[in-house]
């Protein structure tokens, strides 16, 4: 299953972009979760938990889509935002707050099947695969969404995960080829990070969701930066 939410404060707009998403979505899942909000406060007061995609109207009345987003960014890092907008300069603000894009008023269905497709195929992706790693004498499935980065410590290699940590006899290098379909990142000789988990690029280091700090080699910034870039959909 993969959730999906919606706000917009025009009624039609809210029925057009679910059926929208139930047509589309059908292709990839079994089952989704639609939410539906009118205003930002009801997204704020009821935000669903593990959200994967937010449908979110730039122009909400009293307050504007981007300064929602804002808010959201405080406590969701990881949800993938897609603005709706009539006015299209309003849609270069998105980038401030890692939107994945946006769509513009009028909406058609094939205009938001272009947009939409590869994203909801990556989050199906992101929620379906697995890595198969040997930690110790178990055999482990790790949900490749659920690692948040991986270092080498001497000889090990010690990969984080929201479950847990656990240690590899592998080498850096080749968890970087396995996982280079999945948005991974080599920003240090020791450290492989995942894109969806970097919450801000300082001069020397990352920052992550999780509140650790990952260094970025000098040699490394330059490709680093770039290939987030890239995931985010924008200039850093």
């Amino acid at each position: 299953m993969i959730k999906i939410a919606i706000c917009d404060d025009e009624s039609k707009m809210r029925v057009e972009l679910r059926d929208y998403t139930l047509q589309l979505v059908h292709d990839y899942v079994d089952s989704v979760n639609i939410s539906i909000f009118e205003n930002s406060q009801q997204l704020l007061d009821h935000y669903p938990r593990d959200l994967d995609v937010l449908l979110l109207d730039i122009q909400l009345g009293d307050i504007d889509g981007i300064s929602v987003a804002k808010k959201i960014r405080k406590f969701d890092t990881q949800v993938n935002i897609v603005f709706i907008t009539s006015l299209p300069q309003f849609a270069v603000d998105g980038y401030k707050v890692r939107a994945f894009g946006y769509l513009l008023k009028p909406l058609s269905y094939q205009d938001f099947f272009m947009e939409l497709q590869e994203l909801i195929g990556r989050v199906v992706d992101a929620r379906e695969s697995k890595l198969l790693i040997k930690s110790g004498t178990e055999q482990v499935h790790l949900t490749i969404s659920e690692i948040i980065f991986a270092e080498t410590q001497g000889r090990k290699l010690l990969i984080h995960t929201d479950k847990g940590n656990y240690e590899n006899s592998s080498t850096l290098a080749s968890l970087e080829e396995t996982l280079a379909p999945h948005q991974f990142v080599r920003c240090h000789t020791a450290f492989l990070i995942n894109s969806d988990r970097v919450q801000k690029i300082m001069s020397t280091s990352l920052l992550l969701t999780t509140g650790e700090v990952i260094p970025i080699s000098k040699h490394r910034r330059t490709q680093c930066v770039q290939e987030l870039s890239r995931y985010w959909g924008g200039d850093l």
